[in-house]
């Protein structure tokens, strides 16, 4: 597979899971059929294959998809040298109020919108999400104590 080719299909993969992010944030993951995700990302039907095994596959990437962005987010954030370590926290907690109260209380927590659900669906959604929770909560615990070690108590 040449470089442009590679490109493309990472590009569609990706415009896979925007749309099924945007869907299922609002809809959860079943109520929600793969053409629906496909025609919002203008894909063929026969071409989910070849970038996912099943729609189980997919929500797993999706959700590894959110929590690496959550947690990309996190981290610069948290990096934040501008900021003392109290004020880092309570920017994300200010952020995270924000994003929590959008579109009639809807939000764009995937983990929450799909926890409960899934847990009995899918050991590899599930594993998906005990990663992506534990490693927000590692970061969250990081920065409690660069806030107690600034003197924030």
């Amino acid at each position: 597979m040449n470089k442009t080719t590679a490109q493309k299909n990472a590009g569609t993969r990706q415009n896979i899971l925007d749309a099924g992010y945007r869907i299922m944030a609002a809809k959860g993951f079943s109520a929600v059929g793969l053409n629906e995700i496909l025609t919002a990302a203008s894909v063929p039907k026969g071409s989910f294959y070849n970038y996912f095994s099943s729609k189980e596959a997919f929500g797993e990437a999706l959700l590894d998809y959110y929590f690496e962005n959550y947690l990309s987010e996190m981290s610069v954030l948290f990096s934040r040298q501008d900021l003392t370590a109290a004020q880092r926290l309570m920017e994300y907690f200010h952020q995270w109020r924000n994003n929590q109260s959008f579109e009639d209380c809807q939000g764009k927590c995937l983990a929450v919108k799909l926890g409960a659900e899934v847990a009995d669906l899918s050991e590899a959604m599930r594993e998906s999400l005990r990663r992506g929770t534990a490693a927000i909560t590692q970061h969250l615990a990081g920065a409690i104590k660069a806030g107690l070690a600034d003197g924030f108590a």
